[in-house]
């Protein structure tokens, strides 16, 4: 029969509400769809109810409508595709009118017509479908209205209108615990997926543990549940009872007649466990779950069972400049696995790499941490002289049934001029702790960088470096003024940082020993927007300066170009290398307050080479020489030198007149020298000087003696005659003897 039409505008006001809930049906026809105008009912199919189950009301609408007849035929099915009866059907009109019928074809049960002559109203037609079904003992899962042999404006389609439940029993945890050897409380959640689901006879539900767990008697929180002719009577604690308890199961019983009708029960169930660490399992406590009742899940993970330790990592990092004070660094996380794993009025150690010293010492972040409960500590202090370890005492120790997240904050350091790369803070100490967390990276404040390396020489002034480019690691990387510590206490430890009012930011280049500069270099900012000032060169100091006016708002780099050096003759073979650092990249290089150390032999963040001698300084070559016994002459470098005494072995070893020995090496006179006084034999070369004495087998490098010889220097005729192998091979010399010809081979 066709409903009256005076709920037109109620439905459509529904419809407004529900319109962020409707599900269309895509169709071959762009102009209809289906859509749920009312929500979906939950049943048990195992309820009486279940047989006149009034399904989601069916929503409609053509758009664009013409007028004429449109069939469908319908059916509704469970999630197994079983049909189910159909009681009534009843359309309604929306939007438009319509005439017809919606009935049970031939007699059947599961299969109505559904035909509507439409009158559309501005274009439109819609209208709903309600449907009362059978649906007892169906099969679980979604219950839907399906329409085909479709004609007209109806299209094949489905959706879902209830939802069969099956009358399950789902458990889950209140809160996964951990567990020590101590044991603890468990809590279950169990709860009705439909009314009368948890059954009211023994063994209602039934939990098992693994072994080595036992339980005792639990507690009963009802949440809701009602049972009894509605409004239904309220379920309470008492209505719940346990037995088997003190072994491995608990078994819960719903007492007789307390099956709920009107409200579904959840109720909490608190088991208390005692663990036996001889045969109990660390890792998963996993629960098996049976009884009376129908339960979804047949296992659960009820806590976690493990022994007290502990793991540190870092749980952030921050980049940090070298040279400077207060430089703060990321958090350390401290993770045990069980609470009170760090044991109480014992202390944990946090020691900074060398290179590395405490400016603010970490402290506890409660805003960080997690499940720490009433975790306290003390107050840091350093340990020691050198600023690099501190310590903290666990006064409270952690509590709660969750593995605790420890949070320390890392502080802030200062790190040598020359320290990069990471900062790792080793943890120790009484309470437990052991590990490493990186919680920070040093980079210099600059980089330095060239092109090609031109050659230079000896002796020579005005020699033209290659071009020095310094990079900024961020804005104002390159400081115009300059901190200091300005105050500082030991016990408890603090310092201030403050501006060093007698220093202000300067850049300086400083070069080797005997490289000094002829004039003050082009210095230019090439990108960023820094603003350098004064450029000076102390020779003395062999140094340039470069003073900062301002800092950078973009981080920029700098170009030092026409670099002219003075290469004194004294310089070895190899680069020459400019160190970087200043007032305006080190800060730390002082001792301040007066009598506290920081760093104060770091000067400088990093090096470059800027050219390269490649000629030998005076008095030094390289080459070889040859020698023969009871002969006056000897090749040098494939010439031929001729000595005023002979080379002679004595005791199994050869000797050469005191210059002869030094110039087989390339060591020229200006380089050896005798003192009759002392009688001692010098020679030098390059950094290396070697000294001998007449009568003594002692051999002296560098002003230490490394070693005695098997023969000691002697003099004949007039001649100080030293003992060829030791001596030269002091230098670094390779010397060979071929006793078939008797020559004596020197290669340097």
């Amino acid at each position: 029969m066709r409903k009256a039409r005076n709920s037109k505008l109620a439905l459509l006001l529904v419809l407004t509400m529900l319109a962020t809930l409707f599900v269309g049906i895509g169709t071959a026809s762009a102009g209809t769809t289906y859509s749920i105008a009312t929500a979906i009912p939950e049943f048990d199919p195992a309820n009486a109810n279940a047989s006149n189950l009034t399904v989601a009301t069916v929503h409609y609408k053509f758009d664009p409508a013409v007028s004429g007849t449109s069939t469908a035929l319908i059916e509704v099915v469970d999630s197994n595709g079983q049909l189910l009866d159909i009681k009534s059907a009843v359309y309604s009109d929306i939007e438009g009118s319509a005439t017809g019928s919606c009935t049970a074809v031939g007699g059947s049960l599961n299969t109505y017509k559904l035909s509507l002559n439409v009158t559309p109203l501005n274009g439109k037609y819609q209208g709903t479908l309600q449907l009362t079904v059978d649906a007892k003992d169906c099969a679980a899962g979604d219950v839907k209205v399906r329409f085909s042999s479709t004609t007209g404006q109806f299209v094949a389609g489905e959706l879902v209108v209830a939802q069969a439940t099956g009358g399950n029993v789902t458990v889950s945890m209140v809160s996964v615990p951990a567990l020590g050897d101590n044991g603890g409380t468990v809590t279950f959640r169990v709860k009705e997926n439909a009314a009368g689901a948890l059954k009211d006879k023994a063994n209602t539900i039934k939990f098992k543990f693994p072994n080595g767990f036992t339980v005792g008697s639990p507690t009963f929180t009802v949440i809701s549940g009602k049972y009894g002719v509605s409004p239904g009577t309220a379920l309470v604690a008492g209505d719940f009872s346990s037995t088997g308890t003190d072994g491995r199961d608990v078994k819960v019983t719903l007492a007789s007649g307390k099956a709920s009708t009107v409200e579904k029960i959840i109720v909490d169930v608190a088991v208390p466990v005692t663990i036996d660490e001889s045969t109990a399992t660390p890792g998963d406590v996993m629960v098996t779950i049976s009884g009376e009742s129908t339960v979804t899940n047949t296992e659960i993970k009820a806590a976690t069972y493990g022994n007290y330790s502990v793991e540190v990592s870092a749980k952030s990092e921050k980049t940090i400049q070298a040279g400077q004070y207060d430089q703060e660094l990321g958090k350390i996380l401290i993770k045990e696995s069980l609470p009170n794993s760090l044991s109480q009025n014992k202390t944990i150690t946090f020691t900074l790499p060398d290179g590395c010293k405490w400016n603010t010492l970490p402290s506890f972040s409660a805003s960080d941490s997690k499940n720490y409960g009433n975790f306290a500590v003390g107050t840091f202090s350093l340990v020691g002289n050198d600023k690099r370890m501190c310590k903290v005492s666990v006064n409270v120790a952690s509590s709660g049934t969750k593995s605790p997240e420890i949070v320390f904050k890392g502080g802030s350091i200062t790190a040598a001029a020359d320290f990069s790369g990471d900062v790792i803070v080793k943890i120790g100490g009484s309470a437990g702790a052991t590990g490493e967390a990186k919680i920070g990276v040093a980079v210099a404040p600059v980089t330095a960088s060239v092109d090609k390396v031109p050659n230079v020489v000896i002796g020579q002034s005005a020699q033209v470096a290659v071009a020095l480019t310094l990079t900024e690691a961020k804005a104002e990387a390159i400081k115009k003024s300059v901190d200091t510590c300005t105050a500082y206490t030991a016990s408890p430890y603090s310092i201030t940082i403050g501006n060093d009012a007698t220093r202000s930011g300067e850049i300086v280049i400083k070069a080797p020993p005997g490289v000094r500069f002829a004039d003050a270099p082009k210095v230019k900012v090439i990108e960023g927007d820094i603003d350098l000032g004064t450029v000076s060169y102390d020779n003395d100091a062999r140094t340039v300066t470069i003073k900062v006016d301002s800092v950078s708002g973009k981080a920029s780099k700098v170009e030092i170009s026409d670099m002219k050096l003075i290469v004194d003759r004294t310089v070895p073979e190899g680069d020459i290398v400019m160190e970087i650092g200043g007032t305006a990249l080190v800060e730390n290089d002082q001792a301040a307050p007066a009598g506290v150390e920081w760093f104060s032999n770091k000067h400088w963040v990093t090096k470059v080479a800027v050219a390269k001698v490649v000629t030998p300084a005076p008095g030094v070559t390289k080459g070889n020489a040859v020698f023969t016994l009871g002969q006056a002459s000897y090749t040098l470098n494939g010439s031929t030198v001729t000595m005023p005494v002979a080379p002679y072995a004595k005791n199994g070893r050869t000797y050469l007149p005191l210059r002869f020995c030094g110039n087989a090496i390339g060591i020229d006179d200006a380089n050896i020298w005798w003192d009759s006084a002392t009688k001692t034999a010098t020679l030098k070369k390059d950094n290396t000087i070697v000294q001998v004495k007449l009568g003594s087998q002692a051999l002296y490098v560098n002003g230490v003696q490394v070693s005695t010889m098997d023969v000691a220097p002697e003099a004949k005729d007039g001649y100080t005659m030293l003992p060829i192998r030791p001596v030269l091979e002091a230098f670094g010399a390779k010397v060979t003897y071929d006793a078939a010809t008797q020559a004596i081979s020197i290669e340097y």
